[in-house]
């Protein structure tokens, strides 16, 4: 053969032979079919008239394949023509047929089939299945002549209304194929036209509801299901079987995402489970279902341990994450939840099987880091995502289980506007531990003081421009780890009243920048869009707050300013300030609205980013509003102090006698905690006392010499306020909650207080606070779920309206629980009535306190005072002796603040005192071998068990000593505590701690009784 036939032969084969005849399909190429028709069935006249379409398209389809052959035979003779006879014939420029002339072919192939034969493909087979049906259960195999793929495709397209149908299996058509590994019929059906797809997904709908009253398995109870099980398609190769799921994720119904199994488990449970061989394939799983489904987050089946991946244990197998390296053996540590893993005990002998061994081993951890690098990746994106859509406490709840971390903080709300110096905010919160990601930061206008007012460095003052960055600085310190913040919320108006001037644009940039923020509500008038430019490529949502100038809409609109921020969806312009006619504003308005559309669709040709909501809002926020109408004269939670005349009023011997005693107690155990210890001493925790209340201002001097503070807080913003999050436990909306820390820190210096804030709202028909029932229940589970030994609870409320049961179970679930939890409560002082208020009325086993005066006789605003199991100085003698800067509007201000408030909170002090004193006992006794065989001095652990069971400590409290005269209800502390306070004041200044401890653990054996 000449060098021209050669090459003639070589074209012609490259032309008509290498290139499919059908539409590509996402590699449908390996994948064949068996003729449909395998001779073995009854005669079923509708099954007949299916297996007699698929000859029809055999018969078609191979028309179409001679028209295109024809075509490229066309197209080398064309060729042909073109060149001499000497010419040596090159192929390297000659073209095939291009893509869009085969598919015009095909589609008019099998849109003529559809519009010919879909008449009657609704009609149902014996087993109930329509021609989809026919079409899915068929079998695919290699090795056989394949039918049409284009025939899933015509049927589709014509009848697409056959996909909701369901057979006698209870399968949808595309279940049925999941189910029996019809990848070739699956692949098919995603050859739709995006709109097409969507539009074809609403026919899914009906899987999402049929099956409540259907009986079907929980692997084919929705196509999403199906295809997320392990068994279907598990001959494919990872990247087939991603490519269905993606497609059939984009496709799929938005009520599909929720969809339970028997388990609970929606479709992105059973992503996490999956293993898809394809690590980077199963993140985009999980990314794509978190994308179109986020309301799985929040079904009722709870992501535990058993589904997520876990970090901290075991080294990744997919999203489950939770398999063993080979050749490393796992072990569990004792009361760890952490698992360590070792090598193998022996390695290769011979010098031939090292070089294996490492070569293995190397395979291994490159596996293993692959996988962590997988699991990091899901657990970033489910937790973001976490934080984008649940509220604070949905969120919380959720990545406590998701990473098992109690103590992270999810958010930062400065509080409400004070003076501070750098160091003083440190001192107050730098306990705080974050993760890395926070779902919202807020602060107020914030007026840092001076060197020289702090008092660090006297005759000093320094000047701080930009306040605020300071603190944002603190949050990205390496110590507090934050990299991201998604929402940040900032007061930044100007006060010239009150000294305080407005960020400055270089000053919000240095705040922002590495945060990655995504809702910005920096309430600065008129930030400068190319300060937005280098921190907010990330933002999503901005509010931008206006003064009224035209200038600053025309630079945020034009060609270098909001258009190059382009992943943001929602702008609101806030008209703060502004001279300009209501006509003038409108007309500029609507300019900077066409000049952003177009500087836009000029930035973002043929809709690669679409343009963001645009909102006008003529108001300021609800919490700018009311912080800039109450910013002069009124600060919630500051107080002023009360006229105090020392000639009219005598010491008041029951808190006299008290706080002499607990100063002398607090450096006892200030000594302890600093002391050497042996690396085997056992020192049993302290005391905790969970303070259920408004919140505390943790800042106030009386509470800095106590341990860090932590707390928790159950009130939210108000639903729909663009100041959205939880207010921090750290303020007190009253200054209520801050006197009751300060009672109970200043009786028991050592208790560790747990700060609880409820929900607290206005009466309509009262300008005092009234306590959230809800909250109330919530704060009760969680006092009990955190261990705390002691609950303190100084404000009633009335009985539910509705059904009490939920608050009375929280109430018995404390008071049964096997640790051994007391229960403080106030009486109600609503006089001579009987007292039916929650938390006491709800479980009669807490102690229910009133308030006495200074001679300890019960206040008659007290009702039922026959049962009460004890009364101790009320608020009127507390605040007239020893917190004169507490005025009593703070008490007032609050309507579940009452006259036994104050006594509640002295006696969940004592109380915790009491159980102190055995702790310090139990301590000594361990630390002196000579006491511990003695049982009439040991003081031992199985004591300070004994002694946190609320009827021990019932008897103990009464060992102080009772007032016969008030019913043995009044507690004359000086006849115990007196005298220990004298000998402990000995012991202390002749530098005798074992005598201090002596005398501690004897007020442990008395309220033993030994």
């Amino acid at each position: 053969m000449d060098s021209q036939a050669e090459s003639l032969a070589t074209l012609t084969r490259q032309l008509t032979g290498g290139i499919s005849a059908e539409l590509e399909i996402a590699d449908l190429d390996d994948y064949t079919n068996t003729p449909f028709d395998d001779q073995t069935r009854q005669i079923d006249h509708v099954l007949s008239g299916f297996d007699s379409d698929i000859e029809v398209a055999k018969e078609r389809n191979a028309q179409k394949d001679l028209k295109i052959n024809e075509l490229r035979e066309k197209k080398l003779r064309e060729v042909q023509q073109t060149m001499h006879s000497d010419e040596k014939l090159s192929i390297e420029g000659i073209k095939p047929l291009t893509k869009s002339e085969e598919n015009k072919i095909l589609a008019d192939c099998w849109q003529t089939f559809g519009r010919e034969r879909q008449s009657n493909w609704h009609c149902l087979t014996k087993e109930g299945r329509n021609f989809l049906h026919h079409l899915a259960y068929q079998p695919w195999v290699r090795d056989s002549r394949p039918c049409p793929a284009w025939v899933v495709t015509a049927a589709v397209s014509e009848r697409p209304d056959l996909m909701d149908a369901t057979d006698l299996k209870g399968r949808t058509p595309l279940t049925a194929a999941i189910a029996e590994n019809n990848v070739r019929f699956c692949l098919a059906v995603f050859t739709q036209k995006t709109g097409k797809l969507e539009e074809l997904g609403k026919y899914l709908r009906r899987e999402c509801t049929i099956r409540e009253s259907s009986n079907i398995s929980d692997s084919e109870l929705t196509c999403l299901h199906a295809a997320l099980t392990p068994r279907h398609f598990s001959n494919q190769n990872g990247s087939h079987r991603a490519k269905i799921l993606l497609n059939l994720i984009s496709m799929a119904p938005r009520e599909m995402f929720t969809v339970t199994d028997s388990h609970g488990r929606t479709p992105l449970h059973l992503a996490l489970e999956f293993d898809c061989s394809s690590l980077p394939s199963q993140v985009n799983i999980v990314k794509m279902l978190l994308q179109r489904g986020p309301e799985a987050l929040s079904i009722a089946k709870k992501l535990d341990s058993d589904t997520l991946p876990d970090r901290s244990t075991r080294p990744p197998r997919g999203p489950d994450l939770n398999r063993p390296l080979a050749n490393v053996s796992s072990r569990r540590d004792s009361g760890s939840k952490f698992e360590t893993y070792s090598l193998p005990e022996a390695l290769p002998k011979t010098t031939n099987e090292i070089p294996a061994y490492a070569k293995r081993r190397e395979l291994e951890e490159k596996e293993h880091r692959e996988r962590q690098a997988a699991s990091d990746e899901i657990l970033h994106h489910l937790r973001l995502l976490c934080l984008r859509t649940q509220d604070p406490d949905k969120a919380s709840q959720f990545l406590k289980k998701l990473e098992g971390n109690d103590d992270k903080v999810l958010w930062f709300d400065f509080g409400p506007r004070k003076k501070m110096s750098e160091p003083e905010f440190k001192k107050v919160f730098d306990h705080l531990g974050f993760e890395s990601v926070l779902q919202y930061v807020a602060f107020p206008q914030i007026d840092v003081k001076t060197i020289e007012e702090s008092g660090h460095t006297e005759g000093r003052t320094e000047w701080i421009p930009d306040p605020v960055v300071i603190f944002f600085d603190w949050l990205r310190h390496k110590k507090r780890g934050v990299k991201k913040i998604i929402r940040v919320i900032v007061d930044d108006f100007e006060d010239h009243e009150a000294s305080h001037n407005s960020h400055s644009d270089e000053g919000i940039e240095q705040a922002l920048d590495g945060f990655n923020v995504e809702i910005l509500d920096w309430a600065r008038p008129d930030i400068c869009p190319s300060s937005l430019l280098k921190f907010g490529q990330s933002l999503r949502e901005i509010n931008l707050y206006w003064s009224g100038r035209n200038p600053v809409l025309r630079a945020w609109s034009e060609a270098e300013g909001l258009c190059k921020l382009r992943n943001l969806e929602r702008i609101k312009i806030i008209k703060v300030h502004g001279t300009q006619s209501s006509r003038r504003t409108e007309e500029n308005l609507h300019s900077f609205k066409q000049r952003l559309e177009k500087s836009w669709s000029q930035a973002w040709p043929a809709g690669m980013h679409r343009l963001p909501i645009i909102e006008i809002d003529a108001s300021l926020p609800a919490h700018l509003g009311h912080a800039l109408a109450h910013r002069r004269g009124l600060q919630r939670g500051a107080v002023q102090p009360s006229p105090f005349n020392s000639h009219n009023i005598n010491p008041h011997r029951w808190m006299e006698c008290m706080k002499r005693f607990s100063e002398e107690f607090r450096q006892i155990v200030g000594k302890l905690s600093n002391m050497k210890r042996p690396v085997d001493s056992i020192i049993p925790g302290p005391v905790v006392v969970a303070l259920i209340d408004d919140g505390t201002d943790k800042d106030h001097s009386d509470l800095s010499f106590n341990r860090p503070f932590r707390g928790t807080s159950f009130e939210q913003y108000q639903q729909g306020s663009r100041y959205r999050g939880v207010s921090p436990w750290w303020h007190s909306s009253s200054g209520h909650g801050t006197l009751m820390a300060r009672l109970i820190a200043g009786i028991c210096p050592s208790a560790v207080i747990h700060i609880i804030k409820l929900r607290t709202f206005a009466a309509q028909d009262s300008e005092k606070l009234q306590i959230d029932t809800k909250s109330a229940i919530e704060a009760i589970k969680y006092a009990t779920e955190l261990g705390a030994q002691i609950i303190s609870m100084s404000w009633t409320v009335k009985p539910p309206e509705e059904d009490d049961t939920s608050f009375r179970n929280a109430l018995h679930s404390a008071l049964t629980d096997p640790q051994g939890i007391s229960m403080f409560c106030a009486a109600s002082d609503q006089g001579k009535f009987a007292d039916r208020t929650f938390p006491h009325a709800g479980n009669q086993g807490s102690f229910r306190i009133g308030g006495a005066t200074a001679t300890g006789k019960t206040l008659d605003t007290v009702g039922d005072k026959d049962k009460l199991d004890f009364v101790f100085p009320g608020h009127e003698v507390v605040i007239d002796h020893w917190y004169e800067d507490v005025d009593r509007k703070t008490l007032d201000e609050f309507d579940a603040h009452s006259g036994s408030s104050v006594a509640t909170a002295l006696a969940a002090g004592l109380a915790a005192l009491i159980i102190e004193c055995v702790r310090l006992g139990v301590v000594h006794t361990n630390e002196n071998p000579e006491k511990q065989n003695d049982p009439d001095i040991a003081v031992t652990a199985n004591d300070l068990a004994l002694i946190r069971k609320s009827q021990a400590l019932k008897q103990a409290m009464l060992s102080i000593g009772t007032d016969m005269n008030t019913g043995h209800k009044y507690l004359e502390v000086w006849r115990l505590f007196e005298a220990k306070t004298t000998r402990l004041n000995e012991h202390r200044r002749n530098a005798d701690f074992l005598g201090q401890m002596e005398t501690i653990a004897g007020l442990a054996r008395h309220f033993l009784k030994r």
